[in-house]
């Protein structure tokens, strides 16, 4: 396929056909969707001038959808990092005691087993 359309726009030329509805039917949602493999999604990504094709038929005959969806993985993206914000918001604070609580533990387990003797 990515030879047969080599750098055109479409593949009989500049206005699509009925095989370039059936070729995008079959990329997209390789090329879109998530998969448990990504061997076939990273042969595709590769293909460059099919990754293309696939942009250009997307923002071509559906253009909303493709506004939609960036809005999504922002929104996405947003909330992610307001959530890891919110999670811990006293990280550093707590990595401190957590460091302190096991230095205390270690210097009494030495002191116990006589390994560290006070004079």
């Amino acid at each position: 396929l990515a030879t047969k359309l080599g750098e055109k726009e479409f593949f009989f030329g500049q206005s699509p056909s009925p095989l370039d509805a059936v070729v995008f039917a079959h990329l997209a949602p390789l090329l879109k969707a998530p998969l448990p493999s990504a061997a076939l999604q990273n042969h595709l990504k590769a293909c460059t001038n099919l990754t293309r094709f696939v942009g250009r038929v997307l923002q071509r005959y559906f253009p909303k959808e493709i506004k939609d969806q960036e809005q999504a993985e922002r929104k996405i993206t947003k909330q992610e990092s307001e959530y890891s914000d919110s999670e811990f918001p006293n990280k550093l604070r707590d990595i401190r005691i957590a460091a302190l609580i096991a230095l205390v533990a270690m210097t009494a387990y030495a002191m116990s087993t006589g390994i560290i003797q006070v004079i």
